[in-house]
């Protein structure tokens, strides 16, 4: 009991451990741009550092296979415009075969009223009076299925002509995709490609951030 033994007392005191571990720093809305199309860079609008704004374009690739369509839709778009506009050589053609048929269809009524004023006066024969309202007739029908058929032409051109707008809509919309644009204001850290390179779909293409 007479031995002098130290003690000692639990103390709370700040835990110092030091962890080592690889990592990169990563900048604030840091993203990977992707190429939603496949072609050829065309052009590289853009260096590493450059600052960018949203919506700044970035890189320009260009696809054969997407200028035919584009080039095609539009040539499609300006034919079905020239077949419905004013000057349309289809509608002339349906106009004038109306006028056509009008003119007949006018000649044949005189004659019509003219043998039918005959047959009152006992001047023409039944069958003669017969033939000219059959002509008559004919000639009215003819008429009316100009007109109709002009119409449904007309509608039928009206709707082509639409579909065609919608064809390059959606052309010239694929075309936009190929323009590569900034989704931030921020910087460009890296860029993976050079001009004339090829770019494929879903590709990534540089840094921003």
């Amino acid at each position: 009991c007479q031995n002098k033994q130290e003690f000692l007392k639990p103390q709370v005191k700040p835990l110092m451990e030091a962890v080592y571990a690889s990592g990169f720093v990563v900048a604030k809305e840091e993203y990977e741009v992707y190429s939603q199309a496949e072609g050829y860079l065309s052009e590289k609008l853009v260096m590493d550092g450059e600052e960018v704004r949203q919506g700044d374009p970035l890189f320009v690739i260009e696809s054969d296979q997407q200028s035919s369509r584009s080039r095609l839709a539009k040539e499609n778009y300006d034919m079905a415009m020239s077949n419905y506009g004013q000057n349309s050589p289809v509608l002339e053609e349906l106009k004038s075969a109306i006028q056509t048929s009008r003119t007949k269809m006018q000649f044949d009524s005189l004659n019509y009223v003219r043998y039918s004023n005959l047959l009152r006066s006992n001047a023409t024969t039944r069958s003669e009076y017969d033939r000219m309202k059959l002509l008559y007739d004919n000639s009215r029908n003819e008429y009316a299925l100009q007109k109709s058929r002009y119409e449904k032409t007309r509608n039928q051109l009206y709707i082509e002509v639409q579909n065609a707008k919608s064809q390059l809509q959606i052309a010239s919309n694929e075309s936009g995709r190929y323009t590569i644009r900034s989704q931030v204001d921020g910087k460009v850290f890296k860029t993976m490609k050079e001009k004339g390179e090829l770019v494929r779909r879903n590709e990534a293409v540089a840094v921003i951030g």
